[in-house]
């Protein structure tokens, strides 16, 4: 079992403590050395209390959340034969995603979504240039895992994804992708399976 090491410090300095007049901001220090200053949110405590140019701990578990994710990314990337020349994962994510499937952007599209134990849908769309691209997905529901069959065939037009961008809410951006399919006639590369759990 690993263990990971992390020192959080703070000092009061001359500040009003017992008045809630003092500052949030603190250090952390991790076992290789490195140092981060953090603080509080502005979100949570008003200025001048905070530090606005510090990480606060709601933007570090976010950070750690998507490296994880990214790392994971990477590693299944590499095993699975297919090199990744960048990644990026913000709040504007499906746009970017978006914008690269409009744009025809040669890379690797991914994604993994779950509703709790009830199901989970992951899958990759290649993007080889031009129209061509290689869409795979796969997930679990009802006790049943399926790896859905590897599709190569032709984007959607660009306009398609005009419609997607163009929608005010992310649920509505990300439903709009997830609607969108390959354009018939495809072949199929790998054929898919299913496993049930019972």
């Amino acid at each position: 079992m690993s263990t990971y090491h992390a020192a959080v410090t703070w000092t009061r300095g001359t500040q009003e403590f017992l008045r809630q007049r003092y500052s949030r901001g603190h250090t952390w220090t991790f076992d290789e050395g490195v140092s981060i200053r953090a603080s509080a949110s502005p979100h949570v405590v008003r200025a001048p209390w905070h530090e606005t140019a510090a990480v606060d701990p709601e933007e570090a578990l976010a950070a750690a959340l998507a490296s994880c994710h990214m790392l994971f990314f990477l590693s299944d990337a590499s095993r699975n034969g297919h090199v990744v020349e960048s990644y990026a994962d913000t709040p504007e994510a499906l746009t970017c995603v978006l914008t690269a499937l409009r744009d025809r952007t040669p890379g690797v599209v991914r994604w993994s979504a779950s509703a709790g134990d009830e199901s989970t849908n992951d899958g990759y769309v290649l993007i080889l240039g031009g129209d061509a691209a290689i869409k795979r997905y796969w997930g679990f529901q009802d006790l049943t895992y399926e790896v859905y069959d590897a599709q190569y065939g032709e984007l959607p037009p660009p306009a398609a994804f005009d419609t997607c961008l163009a929608a005010e809410l992310a649920w509505e951006r990300a439903s709009c992708l997830f609607s969108l399919g390959l354009i018939p006639p495809f072949v199929v590369c790998d054929e898919g399976w299913s496993q049930s759990l019972l």
